[in-house]
């Protein structure tokens, strides 16, 4: 057995958190959208993307749980439906037309904390709000 090992790592895994940490604070005021999205087949040459999201302002960041609390919260459901249209006997897609069920909110509240390890996608609102969708346009 090595002895120190685990000390050493440690303390990398915490100084390196602590940065993270930092990073973050920097970003207290800015509203962002925490995005987890899945997608699944349809039946017959169709996509479902379903994505929740979490939009709000960040007013604290802690390293003890880590992660965010925000305020003005809002969450809110996502259904977009995409359909792709062949020719007979080709495997080449000629057309795909999108269509959005738009966004639901399902709650609003005033405060909530997000862990860092739940977050899969976070952008700022204003990039989430600029971002193209192509099959939507």
């Amino acid at each position: 057995m090595v002895e120190g090992t685990g000390l050493g790592t440690l303390a990398e895994l915490m100084d390196s958190a602590g940065e993270y940490i930092e990073y973050w604070r920097e970003h207290k005021g800015e509203r962002i959208v925490i995005r987890k999205s899945s997608i699944q087949r349809k039946e017959r040459d169709g996509i479902r993307q379903t994505s929740h999201v979490i939009r709000g302002t960040v007013s604290n960041v802690l390293s003890l749980p880590p992660g965010f609390v925000l305020e003005d919260v809002e969450e809110v459901v996502v259904i977009s439906d995409l359909s792709m249209l062949f020719t007979a006997g080709s495997t080449e897609v000629q057309e795909v037309m999108g269509t959005s069920e738009g966004e639901q909110v399902v709650r609003e509240v005033e405060e909530k904390f997000v862990s860092f390890s739940a977050i899969e996608e976070l952008e700022k609102a204003e990039h989430a709000e600029n971002a193209e969708e192509p099959f939507r346009d």
